[in-house]
Protein backbone atom coordinates (compact mmCIF):
# COMPACT_ATOMS: atom_id res chain seq x y z
CA UNK A 1 0.00 0.00 0.00
CA UNK A 2 2.94 2.29 0.79
CA UNK A 3 4.35 1.65 -2.71
CA UNK A 4 0.90 2.35 -4.17
CA UNK A 5 0.89 5.74 -2.47
CA UNK A 6 4.39 6.60 -3.69
CA UNK A 7 3.28 6.49 -7.33
CA UNK A 8 2.36 9.89 -8.77
CA UNK A 9 -0.59 8.50 -10.69
CA UNK A 10 -1.66 11.62 -12.56
CA UNK A 11 1.94 12.32 -13.58
CA UNK A 12 2.28 8.77 -14.96
CA UNK A 13 -1.00 9.23 -16.83
CA UNK A 14 0.29 12.44 -18.43
CA UNK A 15 3.54 10.70 -19.42
CA UNK A 16 1.51 8.00 -21.19
CA UNK A 17 -0.63 10.66 -22.88
CA UNK A 18 2.50 12.54 -24.00
CA UNK A 19 3.34 9.57 -26.25
CA UNK A 20 0.19 10.03 -28.35
CA UNK A 21 2.08 11.25 -31.49
CA UNK A 22 3.36 7.69 -32.02
CA UNK A 23 0.17 5.89 -30.98
CA UNK A 24 -2.17 4.32 -33.56
CA UNK A 25 -5.74 5.55 -33.33
CA UNK A 26 -7.02 2.89 -30.90
CA UNK A 27 -4.10 3.45 -28.49
CA UNK A 28 -4.88 7.18 -28.30
CA UNK A 29 -8.27 6.28 -26.80
CA UNK A 30 -6.52 3.91 -24.38
CA UNK A 31 -4.12 6.71 -23.37
CA UNK A 32 -7.06 9.04 -22.65
CA UNK A 33 -8.67 6.34 -20.49
CA UNK A 34 -5.40 5.76 -18.60
CA UNK A 35 -4.94 9.48 -17.94
CA UNK A 36 -8.53 9.84 -16.73
CA UNK A 37 -8.35 6.76 -14.48
CA UNK A 38 -4.93 7.65 -13.03
CA UNK A 39 -6.05 11.23 -12.34
CA UNK A 40 -9.03 9.97 -10.34
CA UNK A 41 -6.82 7.45 -8.47
CA UNK A 42 -4.33 10.24 -7.74
CA UNK A 43 -7.13 12.36 -6.28
CA UNK A 44 -8.37 9.65 -3.89
CA UNK A 45 -4.87 8.49 -2.88
CA UNK A 46 -3.38 11.92 -2.18
CA UNK A 47 -6.42 14.19 -1.73
CA UNK A 48 -4.23 17.15 -2.74
CA UNK A 49 -4.66 20.36 -0.77
CA UNK A 50 -3.23 22.52 -3.53
CA UNK A 51 -6.04 24.20 -5.43
CA UNK A 52 -4.97 26.13 -8.49
CA UNK A 53 -6.87 29.36 -9.01
CA UNK A 54 -7.49 28.17 -12.60
CA UNK A 55 -9.89 25.48 -11.42
CA UNK A 56 -12.99 27.40 -10.40
CA UNK A 57 -16.55 27.06 -11.62
CA UNK A 58 -16.13 30.02 -14.00
CA UNK A 59 -13.15 28.42 -15.74
CA UNK A 60 -14.94 25.07 -15.94
CA UNK A 61 -18.07 26.65 -17.40
CA UNK A 62 -16.14 28.65 -20.00
CA UNK A 63 -14.16 25.55 -21.02
CA UNK A 64 -17.18 23.37 -21.81
CA UNK A 65 -19.89 25.93 -22.69
CA UNK A 66 -19.41 25.99 -26.47
CA UNK A 67 -19.38 22.20 -26.79
CA UNK A 68 -22.49 21.73 -24.64
CA UNK A 69 -24.23 24.46 -26.62
CA UNK A 70 -23.24 22.72 -29.88
CA UNK A 71 -24.65 19.41 -28.63
CA UNK A 72 -27.95 20.90 -27.46
CA UNK A 73 -28.64 23.05 -30.54
CA UNK A 74 -27.64 20.37 -33.03
CA UNK A 75 -29.44 17.72 -31.00
CA UNK A 76 -32.75 19.55 -31.26
CA UNK A 77 -32.26 20.24 -34.97
CA UNK A 78 -30.78 16.94 -36.20
CA UNK A 79 -31.58 14.53 -33.38
CA UNK A 80 -29.36 13.73 -30.39
CA UNK A 81 -28.46 10.25 -31.62
CA UNK A 82 -26.87 11.44 -34.89
CA UNK A 83 -25.32 14.46 -33.12
CA UNK A 84 -23.62 12.29 -30.48
CA UNK A 85 -22.41 9.88 -33.17
CA UNK A 86 -20.84 12.74 -35.15
CA UNK A 87 -19.25 14.32 -32.06
CA UNK A 88 -17.93 11.05 -30.62
CA UNK A 89 -14.29 11.80 -31.66
CA UNK A 90 -14.58 15.15 -29.83
CA UNK A 91 -16.02 13.84 -26.56
CA UNK A 92 -12.70 14.54 -24.79
CA UNK A 93 -13.68 18.22 -24.95
CA UNK A 94 -15.95 17.29 -22.02
CA UNK A 95 -13.87 14.53 -20.39
CA UNK A 96 -10.70 16.56 -19.79
CA UNK A 97 -12.35 19.63 -18.19
CA UNK A 98 -14.39 17.34 -15.92
CA UNK A 99 -11.15 15.63 -14.81
CA UNK A 100 -9.52 19.04 -14.22
CA UNK A 101 -12.45 20.22 -12.13
CA UNK A 102 -12.82 17.04 -10.05
CA UNK A 103 -9.13 16.59 -9.21
CA UNK A 104 -8.05 20.27 -9.19
CA UNK A 105 -4.45 19.10 -8.80
CA UNK A 106 -1.26 20.66 -10.09
CA UNK A 107 1.98 19.32 -11.53
CA UNK A 108 5.42 20.61 -10.58
CA UNK A 109 7.66 22.51 -12.97
CA UNK A 110 10.03 19.53 -13.09
CA UNK A 111 7.18 17.18 -13.97
CA UNK A 112 5.99 19.54 -16.70
CA UNK A 113 9.47 19.57 -18.26
CA UNK A 114 9.67 15.76 -18.23
CA UNK A 115 6.21 15.46 -19.81
CA UNK A 116 7.12 17.98 -22.53
CA UNK A 117 10.42 16.17 -23.15
CA UNK A 118 8.47 12.92 -23.58
CA UNK A 119 6.26 14.63 -26.17
CA UNK A 120 9.33 15.90 -28.09
CA UNK A 121 10.92 12.42 -28.10
CA UNK A 122 7.62 10.90 -29.30
CA UNK A 123 7.44 13.46 -32.10
CA UNK A 124 11.06 12.65 -33.00
CA UNK A 125 10.20 8.94 -33.27
CA UNK A 126 7.23 9.87 -35.47
CA UNK A 127 9.55 11.93 -37.70
CA UNK A 128 12.04 9.06 -37.96
CA UNK A 129 9.18 6.70 -38.86
CA UNK A 130 7.99 9.08 -41.61
CA UNK A 131 11.52 9.37 -43.05
CA UNK A 132 11.97 5.58 -42.86
CA UNK A 133 8.65 4.82 -44.53
CA UNK A 134 9.28 7.45 -47.21
CA UNK A 135 12.65 5.84 -47.98
CA UNK A 136 11.07 2.38 -48.14
CA UNK A 137 8.30 3.66 -50.43
CA UNK A 138 10.84 5.31 -52.77
CA UNK A 139 12.98 2.16 -53.00
CA UNK A 140 9.95 -0.08 -53.49
CA UNK A 141 8.60 2.02 -56.37
CA UNK A 142 11.94 3.12 -57.81
CA UNK A 143 11.03 6.79 -57.44
CA UNK A 144 12.93 9.83 -56.24
CA UNK A 145 12.99 10.19 -52.45
CA UNK A 146 10.36 12.59 -51.16
CA UNK A 147 8.96 12.86 -47.64
CA UNK A 148 5.46 11.38 -47.41
CA UNK A 149 2.86 14.15 -47.42
CA UNK A 150 -0.26 11.97 -47.34
CA UNK A 151 -1.96 10.30 -44.38
CA UNK A 152 0.69 8.46 -42.36
CA UNK A 153 0.34 4.66 -42.87
CA UNK A 154 -0.43 2.44 -39.84
CA UNK A 155 -0.83 5.46 -37.54
CA UNK A 156 -3.48 7.05 -39.81
CA UNK A 157 -2.50 10.61 -38.90
CA UNK A 158 -3.20 13.44 -41.36
CA UNK A 159 -0.03 15.45 -42.28
CA UNK A 160 -1.52 18.66 -40.85
CA UNK A 161 -1.69 17.09 -37.38
CA UNK A 162 1.86 15.84 -37.75
CA UNK A 163 2.85 19.44 -38.52
CA UNK A 164 1.17 20.54 -35.28
CA UNK A 165 3.26 18.04 -33.31
CA UNK A 166 6.50 19.13 -34.98
CA UNK A 167 5.80 22.85 -34.55
CA UNK A 168 5.14 22.44 -30.83
CA UNK A 169 8.31 20.36 -30.49
CA UNK A 170 10.28 23.27 -31.98
CA UNK A 171 8.64 25.77 -29.62
CA UNK A 172 9.32 23.54 -26.59
CA UNK A 173 12.98 23.16 -27.59
CA UNK A 174 13.30 26.93 -28.02
CA UNK A 175 11.62 28.09 -24.81
CA UNK A 176 11.85 25.28 -22.25
CA UNK A 177 15.00 24.08 -20.48
CA UNK A 178 14.95 20.40 -21.43
CA UNK A 179 18.63 19.91 -20.54
CA UNK A 180 19.55 18.73 -24.02
CA UNK A 181 23.02 19.62 -25.25
CA UNK A 182 22.94 22.65 -27.55
CA UNK A 183 24.17 20.62 -30.53
CA UNK A 184 21.39 18.05 -30.06
CA UNK A 185 18.84 20.82 -29.55
CA UNK A 186 19.94 22.50 -32.79
CA UNK A 187 19.77 19.20 -34.73
CA UNK A 188 16.28 18.45 -33.40
CA UNK A 189 14.98 21.91 -34.32
CA UNK A 190 16.53 21.57 -37.79
CA UNK A 191 15.00 18.09 -38.23
CA UNK A 192 11.49 19.20 -37.22
CA UNK A 193 11.74 22.35 -39.36
CA UNK A 194 12.80 20.29 -42.39
CA UNK A 195 9.80 17.98 -41.98
CA UNK A 196 7.40 20.93 -41.62
CA UNK A 197 8.81 22.50 -44.80
CA UNK A 198 8.54 19.24 -46.77
CA UNK A 199 4.93 18.70 -45.67
CA UNK A 200 4.25 22.33 -46.62
CA UNK A 201 1.10 22.92 -44.58
CA UNK A 202 0.23 26.59 -45.10
CA UNK A 203 -1.20 27.15 -41.63
CA UNK A 204 1.85 25.64 -39.89
CA UNK A 205 4.23 27.63 -42.10
CA UNK A 206 2.30 30.82 -41.37
CA UNK A 207 2.51 30.27 -37.59
CA UNK A 208 6.22 29.45 -37.91
CA UNK A 209 6.76 32.71 -39.78
CA UNK A 210 4.67 34.58 -37.21
CA UNK A 211 6.80 33.14 -34.41
CA UNK A 212 9.95 34.44 -36.12
CA UNK A 213 8.42 37.91 -36.54
CA UNK A 214 7.25 38.14 -32.92
CA UNK A 215 10.58 36.92 -31.55
CA UNK A 216 12.43 39.33 -33.86
CA UNK A 217 10.73 42.28 -32.17
CA UNK A 218 10.46 40.77 -28.69
CA UNK A 219 14.11 39.76 -28.39
CA UNK A 220 16.27 42.37 -26.71
CA UNK A 221 19.41 41.61 -28.68
CA UNK A 222 21.29 44.31 -30.61
CA UNK A 223 20.01 45.75 -33.88
CA UNK A 224 23.03 44.30 -35.69
CA UNK A 225 22.28 40.78 -34.44
CA UNK A 226 18.64 41.16 -35.49
CA UNK A 227 19.71 42.09 -39.03
CA UNK A 228 22.05 39.09 -39.18
CA UNK A 229 19.30 36.78 -37.90
CA UNK A 230 16.84 38.24 -40.41
CA UNK A 231 19.25 37.64 -43.32
CA UNK A 232 19.91 34.07 -42.15
CA UNK A 233 16.16 33.37 -42.03
CA UNK A 234 15.60 34.84 -45.52
CA UNK A 235 18.52 32.82 -46.90
CA UNK A 236 17.25 29.64 -45.22
CA UNK A 237 13.71 30.12 -46.56
CA UNK A 238 15.00 30.82 -50.08
CA UNK A 239 17.19 27.71 -49.97
CA UNK A 240 14.32 25.59 -48.68
CA UNK A 241 11.98 26.82 -51.43
CA UNK A 242 14.61 26.06 -54.07
CA UNK A 243 15.49 22.54 -52.89
CA UNK A 244 12.28 21.24 -51.27
CA UNK A 245 9.83 20.36 -54.05
CA UNK A 246 6.54 20.25 -52.03
CA UNK A 247 7.30 23.67 -50.53
CA UNK A 248 8.21 25.05 -53.96
CA UNK A 249 4.91 23.72 -55.33
CA UNK A 250 2.94 25.43 -52.54
CA UNK A 251 4.70 28.76 -53.15
CA UNK A 252 3.96 28.56 -56.88
CA UNK A 253 0.30 27.77 -56.11
CA UNK A 254 -0.04 30.72 -53.76
CA UNK A 255 1.65 33.08 -56.23
CA UNK A 256 -0.69 32.00 -59.02
CA UNK A 257 -3.91 33.90 -59.63
CA UNK A 258 -5.56 30.55 -60.44
CA UNK A 259 -5.10 29.70 -56.78
CA UNK A 260 -8.19 31.76 -56.03
CA UNK A 261 -10.46 30.08 -58.58
CA UNK A 262 -13.26 27.70 -57.69
CA UNK A 263 -12.30 23.98 -57.88
CA UNK A 264 -13.79 23.26 -61.30
CA UNK A 265 -10.79 21.25 -62.51
CA UNK A 266 -10.53 17.50 -62.09
CA UNK A 267 -7.50 17.88 -59.80
CA UNK A 268 -7.79 21.22 -57.98
CA UNK A 269 -5.24 22.48 -55.46
CA UNK A 270 -5.93 22.20 -51.74
CA UNK A 271 -6.48 25.96 -51.60
CA UNK A 272 -9.02 25.81 -54.44
CA UNK A 273 -10.89 23.06 -52.59
CA UNK A 274 -11.10 25.31 -49.54
CA UNK A 275 -12.29 28.21 -51.69
CA UNK A 276 -15.04 25.94 -53.00
CA UNK A 277 -15.97 24.94 -49.46
CA UNK A 278 -16.05 28.58 -48.33
CA UNK A 279 -18.17 29.37 -51.39
CA UNK A 280 -20.68 26.76 -50.20
CA UNK A 281 -20.63 27.60 -46.48
CA UNK A 282 -21.11 31.36 -46.95
CA UNK A 283 -24.83 31.21 -47.92
CA UNK A 284 -25.59 28.71 -45.13
CA UNK A 285 -24.07 31.03 -42.54
CA UNK A 286 -25.65 34.13 -44.08
CA UNK A 287 -29.14 32.66 -43.83
CA UNK A 288 -28.74 30.84 -40.49
CA UNK A 289 -26.11 32.78 -38.51
CA UNK A 290 -28.32 33.24 -35.45
CA UNK A 291 -29.17 29.60 -34.62
CA UNK A 292 -27.37 27.48 -37.23
CA UNK A 293 -28.89 24.45 -38.94
CA UNK A 294 -27.39 21.59 -36.92
CA UNK A 295 -24.18 19.62 -37.53
CA UNK A 296 -25.63 16.95 -39.81
CA UNK A 297 -27.73 19.39 -41.85
CA UNK A 298 -24.78 21.78 -42.17
CA UNK A 299 -22.52 19.15 -43.74
CA UNK A 300 -25.33 17.75 -45.89
CA UNK A 301 -26.11 21.18 -47.39
CA UNK A 302 -22.38 21.87 -47.76
CA UNK A 303 -21.76 18.67 -49.73
CA UNK A 304 -24.88 19.11 -51.86
CA UNK A 305 -23.52 22.49 -52.90
CA UNK A 306 -19.97 21.20 -53.43
CA UNK A 307 -21.17 18.25 -55.55
CA UNK A 308 -21.35 20.55 -58.59
CA UNK A 309 -17.54 20.62 -58.71
CA UNK A 310 -15.78 17.93 -60.72
CA UNK A 311 -13.64 16.52 -57.92
CA UNK A 312 -16.51 15.87 -55.49
CA UNK A 313 -17.16 12.27 -56.55
CA UNK A 314 -17.17 9.83 -53.61
CA UNK A 315 -15.66 12.47 -51.31
CA UNK A 316 -17.45 13.77 -48.24
CA UNK A 317 -16.03 17.10 -47.09
CA UNK A 318 -16.29 19.01 -43.85
CA UNK A 319 -16.01 22.81 -43.85
CA UNK A 320 -12.21 22.83 -43.31
CA UNK A 321 -12.87 25.87 -41.11
CA UNK A 322 -13.90 25.17 -37.53
CA UNK A 323 -15.22 28.69 -36.98
CA UNK A 324 -17.65 28.41 -39.90
CA UNK A 325 -18.55 24.90 -38.71
CA UNK A 326 -19.58 26.26 -35.29
CA UNK A 327 -21.61 29.21 -36.57
CA UNK A 328 -23.20 27.16 -39.37
CA UNK A 329 -24.10 24.31 -37.02
CA UNK A 330 -25.19 26.15 -33.86
CA UNK A 331 -25.12 29.88 -34.57
CA UNK A 332 -23.14 32.93 -33.56
CA UNK A 333 -23.43 32.32 -29.80
CA UNK A 334 -21.66 28.97 -30.12
CA UNK A 335 -18.79 30.66 -31.96
CA UNK A 336 -18.59 33.43 -29.34
CA UNK A 337 -18.47 30.87 -26.52
CA UNK A 338 -15.60 29.08 -28.26
CA UNK A 339 -13.71 32.36 -28.77
CA UNK A 340 -14.28 33.19 -25.09
CA UNK A 341 -12.66 29.87 -24.14
CA UNK A 342 -9.62 30.66 -26.31
CA UNK A 343 -9.44 34.20 -24.89
CA UNK A 344 -9.44 32.79 -21.35
CA UNK A 345 -6.42 30.62 -22.16
CA UNK A 346 -4.64 33.53 -23.84
CA UNK A 347 -5.21 35.50 -20.64
CA UNK A 348 -3.65 32.73 -18.53
CA UNK A 349 -0.67 32.35 -20.89
CA UNK A 350 0.12 36.07 -20.80
CA UNK A 351 -0.32 36.19 -17.03
CA UNK A 352 2.12 33.30 -16.72
CA UNK A 353 4.41 34.80 -19.38
CA UNK A 354 4.61 31.30 -20.81
CA UNK A 355 5.56 31.63 -24.48
CA UNK A 356 5.15 27.93 -25.23
CA UNK A 357 1.55 28.22 -24.03
CA UNK A 358 1.06 31.43 -26.05
CA UNK A 359 2.43 30.03 -29.33
CA UNK A 360 0.41 26.85 -28.81
CA UNK A 361 -2.75 28.99 -28.67
CA UNK A 362 -1.69 30.96 -31.77
CA UNK A 363 -1.14 27.65 -33.56
CA UNK A 364 -4.61 26.38 -32.60
CA UNK A 365 -6.30 29.70 -33.44
CA UNK A 366 -4.85 29.92 -36.96
CA UNK A 367 -5.04 26.19 -37.77
CA UNK A 368 -8.79 26.22 -37.20
CA UNK A 369 -9.19 28.51 -40.21
CA UNK A 370 -8.01 25.73 -42.56
CA UNK A 371 -8.80 22.48 -40.72
CA UNK A 372 -11.54 21.17 -38.44
CA UNK A 373 -8.86 19.85 -36.10
CA UNK A 374 -11.32 19.50 -33.21
CA UNK A 375 -13.41 17.04 -35.23
CA UNK A 376 -10.65 14.41 -35.11
CA UNK A 377 -9.31 12.53 -32.09
CA UNK A 378 -5.67 13.51 -32.73
CA UNK A 379 -6.58 17.19 -32.95
CA UNK A 380 -8.72 17.14 -29.81
CA UNK A 381 -6.09 15.26 -27.78
CA UNK A 382 -3.35 17.59 -29.06
CA UNK A 383 -5.23 20.67 -27.84
CA UNK A 384 -6.35 19.22 -24.51
CA UNK A 385 -2.99 17.61 -23.72
CA UNK A 386 -1.23 20.98 -23.88
CA UNK A 387 -4.05 22.80 -22.11
CA UNK A 388 -3.79 20.23 -19.31
CA UNK A 389 -0.03 20.72 -19.01
CA UNK A 390 -0.39 24.48 -18.80
CA UNK A 391 -3.49 24.89 -16.61
CA UNK A 392 -2.07 22.41 -14.10
CA UNK A 393 1.10 24.47 -13.79
CA UNK A 394 1.02 26.56 -10.56
CA UNK A 395 0.47 30.29 -10.95
CA UNK A 396 3.72 32.24 -10.72
CA UNK A 397 1.95 34.89 -8.70
CA UNK A 398 1.67 32.50 -5.73
CA UNK A 399 5.06 32.62 -3.91
CA UNK A 400 4.32 29.45 -1.91
CA UNK A 401 4.19 27.41 -5.11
Amino acid sequence: MHLFKNIKWEYVGLLVLACFPIFPFFLVSVAIAIFSLFSIINYFVYKPNRKSSHFNITFFGIQIAFFLFLIVVSGFKDGFSSTFKYLEPSISLLIFPIIWFITRSEITKKQQITILKTFVVSSLLLGVYIIGYSSYYSLLNGTKFIVLSEEIPVLSIHPHYVGLFFFMSIVILLFKQLKFKKAIQFLLITFFTFLILTMASRAILLVLLLLLVIEFFRNKTTYKNKIIAFLIVILSISTAIYFIQPLQKKVVEVASAKQFELPNKKWPTSAQIRIGLNHCTAPIIKENWITGVGIISFERILNECYSKFNNAEKIHYNSHNYYSFLIGSAGILCLLLFLLMLFWHYKISLKQKDWVYFYFLVLITLSLFTENILSRVYGVVFMLFFMTIFVKNPLKSNPKK
